[in-house]
C-alpha cells in the first residue's frame, strides 16, 4: 500500500510539473480564451485538467490491464494512445464550443492543435514511467 501511494503521489507531482512547463511554454499558441481568465491562474487551471486526465488515464490503463507493475512498453503505449485520445477529444470539444483558438504560430493535425496532442501523449507515459521507478526507489 505504501507503495501505491507513493506511486500516486508521484504521478500527480511529476505531471503538475511537466504540464506546469508545457502550458506556460505554449500559451502563445492560443487565443480566444479570454473568458477562462489569463496568466498565471488559467495555466494553473490548465494544468490541474492534465493532472486529472494523467490520473484518469493512468488509472483505466491499470484497471484495464490488472497489473500496477511491473509495466511493459504496452503499458506505456497504453498510456500514451489514452493521452492522445483524451487531447483529441478535450481539443474537438473546446473548438466546437469555441472555448479558445490558435494563432497561426499552432501547428494542427486532425483541425486541432499539435502541441495539445503531443503533450499528453508524451507527458502521460513519462510520469508514470518516472513515478514508478521513483516509486519503487
Amino acid at each position: 500500500m505504501r507503495i501505491a501511494s507513493k506511486f500516486i503521489a508521484a504521478v500527480v507531482a511529476l505531471s503538475f510539473a511537466f504540464n506546469l512547463v508545457w502550458e506556460y511554454l505554449h500559451l502563445p499558441l492560443y487565443t480566444g480564451y479570454e473568458q477562462l481568465g489569463s496568466g498565471w491562474p488559467l495555466i494553473l487551471w490548465a494544468t490541474s485538467g492534465d493532472v486529472l486526465y494523467t490520473v484518469l488515464i493512468t488509472t483505466f490503463v491499470v484497471l484495464c490491464s490488472g497489473e500496477v507493475g511491473p509495466w511493459y512498453i504496452r503499458h506505456y503505449a497504453a498510456l500514451g494512445v489514452g493521452g492522445f485520445v483524451v487531447a483529441l477529444l478535450v481539443e474537438y470539444k473546446a473548438m466546437a464550443l469555441h472555448t479558445w483558438a490558435y494563432t497561426t504560430a499552432m501547428p494542427t493535425l486532425f483541425h486541432v492543435g499539435l502541441s495539445p496532442l503531443l503533450q499528453l501523449t508524451t507527458l502521460v507515459p513519462l510520469s508514470v514511467f518516472l513515478a514508478q521507478r521513483w516509486a519503487r526507489s
